[in-house]
């Protein structure tokens, strides 16, 4: 019944509707599972990872993993989302939050590190950086973290010739 092309669809701004401001968290969960993801909809799927529910939250990691979605997220969204699922108090949520930031590297990243260090923005923002690379290397098997760190080194070494 949704038409994600259409800006004006009544049954996307409906569930968006939903998913904001029912105050059942099993209507916004059940909204947030359906809801077509396009730019109109992408805010309220970062809005929902600050959501009251745990279930809730945890969907809308698994909704931003699923559609592997970083390039039309602001780098400042891609910061608060990973901030919001690494310092949750539920650990369902923080594991969907780091499933999400494997995903990131693997989909939107190639598998490079400095990619999506880069597009965590790095520079400006370390402490949350930091945080989302920790979690990420901690999540790493240790042959993962072997590829990353040679991939670094080969990188850096490219770079310096």
């Amino acid at each position: 019944l949704q038409d994600p092309t259409d800006a004006d669809c009544p049954v996307i701004t409906s569930l968006i509707y939903l998913c904001k401001y029912d105050s059942c968290h099993t209507v916004r969960l059940a909204a947030l599972t359906v809801l077509a993801i396009n730019t109109k909809t992408l805010q309220c799927l970062v809005d929902r990872v600050r959501d009251v529910n745990d279930s809730v939250r945890k969907k809308a990691f698994e909704v931003l993993s699923l559609w592997k979605i970083l390039k039309p997220l602001s780098i400042s969204s891609r910061l608060l989302i990973a901030e919001a699922g690494l310092t949750d108090k539920s650990v369902s949520v923080q594991t969907a939050c780091k499933q999400l930031l494997r995903v990131w590297l693997q989909a939107s990243s190639d598998n490079d590190m400095l990619v999506l260090l880069k597009r965590l923005d790095v520079g400006n923002n370390e402490r949350g950086t930091e945080a989302a690379l920790q979690a990420l290397l901690s999540s790493l098997t240790a042959a993962e973290v072997i590829a990353v760190v040679d991939q670094m080194c080969s990188t850096t070494m490219m770079d310096e010739q």
